[in-house]
């Protein structure tokens, strides 16, 4: 069981880059379904680590996400992942309802909240950023002191925009 935290790991950040997320390792992978599911998710994870474009990713994350019809944990780290890619390649909007049901579905853990807390920090609700954020600092206090001090002033722009607009 151990050596699939690495590849949830891994699911989780899609492997494009470098993340801005500074969350904290995704919790014991027994938690995010059953066999099967875990097996879906595992054989993802593995399939990301080779994929040759974000749009390949999506297309296997899509694939797996047939394969989890259910409200799950493990649809929800699908989710995740999809976030990840929608926010780099299309965009905050794209991103926002497949955020909101990883959120949703994991809400034990603290990065989908901080992934969303991102997305709408760059959307035109970033009151709701604001809300996110501190859903994840109730989860892991250690996830607040991890912004970077840019979408800190970034999210205080927005907010002090809305209230002048």
């Amino acid at each position: 069981p151990m050596r699939l935290v690495p590849l949830l790991i891994a699911l989780a950040s899609v492997g494009l880059g470098e993340s801005e997320l500074r969350a904290r390792p995704l919790a014991d992978p027994l938690t995010f379904g059953t066999p099967s599911e875990i097996a879906i998710v595992t054989d993802l994870a593995l399939k990301v680590q080779t994929a040759s474009s974000p749009s390949h990713v999506l297309a296997l994350a899509d694939e797996a996400l047939r394969k989890l019809p259910n409200q799950t944990k493990a649809r929800g780290l699908v989710q995740l992942a999809r976030a990840e890619v929608f926010h780099r390649t299309r965009g905050v909007l794209e991103a926002q309802a497949v955020v909101e049901e990883a959120v949703r579905l994991l809400p034990d853990d603290s990065k989908p909240l901080m992934l969303a807390a991102y997305i709408f920090t760059y959307s035109e609700q970033p009151e709701r950023a604001v809300d996110y954020y501190l859903r994840a600092g109730l989860i892991d206090q250690e996830q607040l002191r991890s912004i970077e001090s840019y979408d800190v002033e970034a999210l205080f722009r927005r907010l002090r925009f809305k209230d002048v607009g």
